[in-house]
């Protein structure tokens, strides 16, 4: 029987696919979940801008109600 003989280049090879692979899903995970910051910003932002527009409605209500 042939006895397989691990070589530094098909170690090399198999250590450049696997840590692309890493690197990929870490990046990926990052892209993610800096969106998912994003959105959450955007998602106050317009909570208080929904609020804001609120308080101009029931201001130029009463306004007009008391004129």
């Amino acid at each position: 029987m042939e006895e397989v003989v691990m070589t530094g280049g098909w170690l090399t090879f198999h250590l450049v696919i696997w840590g692309t692979i890493a690197v990929g899903f870490f990046v990926l995970l990052y892209f993610f979940m800096s969106r998912g910051d994003r959105i959450k910003e955007l998602e106050e932002e317009n909570r208080e801008l929904k609020l804001e527009d609120e308080k101009e409605r029931i201001r130029i209500a009463t306004r007009t109600h008391i004129d």
